[in-house]
């Protein structure tokens, strides 16, 4: 859950993060033609967050944006059981979702999407972070990760963290971070972790290696269902999957070629 919270900060920063307890929410819900003022229960660690989590992230206990259904993934969530088997993780990928398909009514069911090759966002970030390898001083490294959080609706890094301009290692951390962030299920992290070469570091095994976390799907109870549990352990966070093997197959037919390093 590396998203920021809305003051900016990480989590592991921010005075507003918490793991603990539920806060009751009023606000109004789009039940298909009408708006109805409902409280809802949600767990802290999805208050006070970023925008683009609530634009990436459906959390158990949230309202479709239509019909105004309140979702939950744990057992027993519905008469059927249904909700238990949406995912592994206790949540649902939000983001590229068209808001306005729903079948009911005169809603669209279907929607014809191109697929997006690079976004502004991604050289704005790719341009920072060559500028701060080649001149960590540049004015320009700050003002193009402020461009991306700027959009996001976030307080800038000039404002809130004036401290590690110039600083090359603190630069490099936060375009990192906020890469990580804004291109969120991309396609992205794979392959920047590699070409970081970062896969053994802390920031780098996350998602990939070790144990990864998510809500306990099997808790009965919203609840109990709140508490993180790890669902898989991943294996990859090691310096010999920089590359991956070579077949022996394809070895075996060559003189000339070798198995790659520490495989």
């Amino acid at each position: 859950m590396r998203f920021f919270m809305k003051d900016g900060l990480s989590i592991d920063e921010s005075p507003l993060y918490s793991e603990e307890g539920f806060t009751p929410v009023t606000h109004d819900v789009q039940v298909l033609e009408d708006t109805v003022t409902v409280t809802d229960t949600i767990f802290n660690m999805w208050m006070h967050r970023e925008p683009r989590f609530y634009q990436t992230v459906f959390f158990a206990g949230r309202r479709w944006h239509i019909g105004g259904e309140q979702i939950f993934f744990h057992k027993g969530a519905s008469d059927d059981n249904s909700h238990s088997g949406n995912c592994h993780t206790g949540y649902l990928l939000y983001k590229r979702l068209n808001r306005t398909l729903y079948s009911y009514g005169n809603y669209p069911r279907s929607w014809a999407r191109p697929g997006i090759l690079f976004r502004l966002a991604e050289f704005y970030l790719l341009y920072a972070e060559v500028l701060n390898e080649v001149n960590p001083s540049d004015s320009r490294i700050i003002e193009y990760v402020d461009r991306v959080r700027e959009r996001a609706g976030i307080p800038l890094l000039r404002d809130i963290k004036p401290e590690i301009i110039g600083n090359q290692e603190l630069q490099r951390e936060a375009i990192r971070k906020e890469s990580r962030v804004e291109l969120c299920t991309e396609g992205q992290r794979y392959f920047d972790v590699r070409r970081w070469m970062i896969i053994e570091d802390e920031m780098g095994k996350g998602g990939q290696s070790g144990d990864v976390h998510g809500m306990d799907m099997e808790a009965t109870n919203f609840r109990d269902f709140c508490k993180r549990k790890a669902f898989e352990t991943r294996v990859m966070g090691e310096r010999k999957t920089y590359l991956y093997a070579i077949p022996q197959a394809e070895i075996l037919k060559s003189r000339k070629l070798v198995q790659n390093p520490l495989w």
